[in-house]
């Protein structure tokens, strides 16, 4: 294996483990505007 190949894996394996949190963080925080945009809607209707 060449010298190449075994950074640009560990690139990769690094990028892996960054976007992973990251998707987590957005679904938490969509999840979260989703509820209070829900919230307000009710409260603004009711």
């Amino acid at each position: 294996m060449t010298e190449k190949n075994r950074l640009a894996r560990a690139s990769k394996s690094v990028q892996a483990d960054i976007e992973a949190p990251l998707k987590q963080l957005l679904l938490v925080w969509l999840e979260w505007l989703l509820s209070i945009t829900t919230v307000v809607t009710i409260r603004v209707t009711a």
